[in-house]
């Protein structure tokens, strides 16, 4: 939690931004907490993310169920 707002400058211009917050914990986020780790260009522009915001979709053909989403 101390990371959130927290931004660090790499070389180059690069940087990487820290967004968490606490929330209710639910079955998806079982610890309660939304996260964003992002890696941005010198103008700013998103590289690379990470983030508990949606699943990945399962793999395989459509009549496969697919498994309960959850955050780890």
């Amino acid at each position: 939690m101390a990371f959130d707002g927290r931004i660090h400058h790499l070389e180059q211009g690069y940087w990487l931004k820290f967004e968490i917050k606490r929330g209710t914990a639910t079955a998806e986020r079982p610890h309660g907490l939304r996260y964003a780790f992002t890696l941005h260009d010198p103008e700013g522009r998103r590289l690379m993310g990470f983030d508990n915001a949606h699943g990945v979709p399962p793999q395989g053909g459509r009549y496969r169920k697919p498994p309960r989403e959850h955050d780890h």
